[in-house]
């Protein structure tokens, strides 16, 4: 197994044989920027190349996209030494860089890696990606790797991330939250302005209702004069990035959790925090299109519901429904609860990757 991941001093280059984990450290992950970012996963993928190539064994490579063309090195190896590798795609690029301005379709640049992501799916010996949308943009651009692409969501541990009574809730303790429903975003955000619809919603709703909004993570001062303009200093609160045990009490403290998708970003992306904020038992307000598998997801488990950002008529409805009818709130928190138990939890979602590895030939 190969990946990036954040940890407080830096990253790991994540490897394992069949049941064992090795985590090596590897160079410090900088997102303050693109550029930033650039340089973080050419470092990682430089490490992680000359790692497999001088002390891994020969055996199955399983190459997660992140960065996002870690199966490169899955298919330099194939081509050199004949190893299998396995494709598990996170996020989808570069159509998430062509999205947000930093390649154009008719680039050069967009060629290349277009052409080599061909070599690297055809030659692996499986995909695996997170959402329906996402397999469907795969196979339009890689119409030959269909057989070997398969649909596995992303999981949760559900034992340790799990409801929080609000009188034991440390974040809400720690920060006088008191509003009959909390709503909580965390994470970042190509474009906050997203969430200005909900922000309208609260606002409209500010002098018949006891609501509250946390958001946690950097970039978001752009939502700050509409929330200024409604007067809701005190409704919608700014935080910054919590550590591990403070960010479960604030992910838990939320009657309703906000996941917003951006309606170009449905077939390049599935957000893992869905999963999460049903473990913990929130209601999902999914902001994105109706279309979304998130949208699909959210109504298949009657666990939340799903608005575009511009619909402030409908999030002022359904948050009003879920100030005044506790039932009806309860009744999909008690059923994200239970989803993410029965369908999303590791050791139910594990199982099932590792078959579709193992039958991968």
């Amino acid at each position: 197994m190969m990946s990036l991941q954040r940890t407080r001093a830096g990253v790991r280059l994540l490897t394992g044989q069949r049941s064992r984990t090795n985590c090596i450290s590897s160079f410090a992950y900088n997102k303050s920027s693109a550029s930033a970012r650039l340089v973080s996963w050419s470092l990682f993928l430089i490490h992680a190349l000359f790692w497999l190539a001088l002390c891994h064994r020969k055996g199955l490579v399983f190459c997660i996209t992140n960065p996002p063309v870690t199966h490169w090195v899955g298919l330099l190896l194939r081509l050199v030494r004949g190893e299998r590798y396995i494709v598990f795609v996170w996020d989808l690029y570069p159509d998430i860089l062509i999205q947000r301005g930093y390649l154009r379709h008719d680039s050069i640049a967009l060629r290349v890696w277009r052409w080599v992501d061909t070599l690297a799916y055809t030659r692996a010996s499986r995909i695996i990606t997170i959402s329906s949308q996402m397999a469907d943009r795969i196979q339009l651009h890689h119409p030959l790797v269909s057989p070997k692409l398969r649909v596995i969501p992303t999981w949760v541990d559900t034992t340790i991330v799990s409801p929080i009574s609000k009188c034991d809730n440390q974040f809400l303790i720690r920060n006088s939250i008191h509003e009959k429903v909390t709503l909580v975003f965390s994470g970042n955000l190509a474009d906050p302005s997203i969430l200005c619809g909900l922000i309208e919603s609260i606002g409209v709703l500010r002098l018949r209702t006891s609501i509250s909004l946390s958001i946690l993570g950097s970039g978001f001062d752009c939502l700050k004069p509409i929330v200024g303009r409604w007067n809701l200093d005190s409704r919608v609160r700014f935080y910054q990035r919590q550590s591990d045990h403070v960010y479960l009490h604030a992910l838990a403290s939320a009657d309703i959790s906000v996941v917003p998708l951006p309606p170009d970003s449905v077939a390049c992306m599935m957000p893992s925090k869905l999963y999460y904020s049903m473990a913990v038992g929130s209601a999902i307000l999914a902001i994105t299109t109706p279309e979304s598998d998130l949208s699909s997801t959210v109504h298949r488990f009657a666990c939340g519901e799903s608005f575009l950002p511009s619909n402030v008529s409908g999030l002022s409805d359904f948050l009003l429904r879920c100030h005044d009818d506790s039932a009806f709130l309860n009744r999909m928190k008690e059923n994200a609860r239970l989803s993410a138990v029965r369908h999303f939890d590791v050791r139910n979602v594990i199982p099932n990757l590792l078959r579709t590895c193992a039958g991968s030939g």
